[in-house]
């Protein structure tokens, strides 16, 4: 269920990803994608998801969940992998791309289906960053460092070269200290 518990992970993980320094991004007049958590183009995993925002997120989504569409918005309910494909295939670019889809996998290797899942999200998501976009995205518990390093480790096999900014942010549910990161093309 969707609880206080997750209200204030999510709240945090929002803080953290649109407005802690380094993080805080000028949105206004930009064009964003966000893989399951708020702004201009959403890509949301289910109806419950939105629902639960509605009802709990209200001070993060305003009144942009209501409606699912606005002005200056559209959130869909769907899969965002096809939704992608079609972006990458349109040459749709995003200037900002939030990541809360997925959390950086802990394993003894970077082998698996939630790596693969995982590399598959980041491999779009970059094929629809904008040259001097930001993708935006959780990584583990900062304790969670062989992990993190393998991300890294992926980040570097990417086809365009990309650097990256790491934020460390305190999410309450979670006890614990949790690892955020920015990431850009190298120009």
């Amino acid at each position: 269920s969707f609880g206080a518990e997750k209200t204030e992970n999510q709240k945090t993980e929002i803080q953290a990803l649109e407005g802690v320094p380094p993080l805080n991004c000028q949105y206004v007049g930009q064009n964003r994608c966000v893989v399951l958590v708020s702004s201009l183009l959403f890509f949301y995993i289910d109806q419950v998801v939105i629902d639960q925002a509605i009802k709990h997120l209200r001070g993060c989504c305003g009144s942009a969940m209501d409606s699912l569409t606005g002005s200056n918005y559209n959130v869909r309910v769907e899969d965002c992998v096809p939704a992608l494909h079609q972006h990458i295939k349109d040459g749709l670019k995003f200037d900002y791309i939030i990541n809360d889809l997925t959390a950086i996998p802990i394993s003894t290797s970077a082998k698996g289906d939630f790596w693969d899942f995982m590399r598959l999200i980041l491999s779009l998501s970059m094929q629809v960053l904008a040259p001097n976009g930001k993708y935006f995205t959780q990584g583990n518990g900062i304790k969670a460092q062989s992990a993190l390093k393998m991300y890294e480790g992926e980040l570097a096999k990417l086809d365009d070269p990309v650097a990256f900014s790491k934020e460390v942010a305190t999410v309450p549910s979670f006890q614990e200290l949790w690892v955020f990161y920015e990431i850009w093309k190298k120009q």
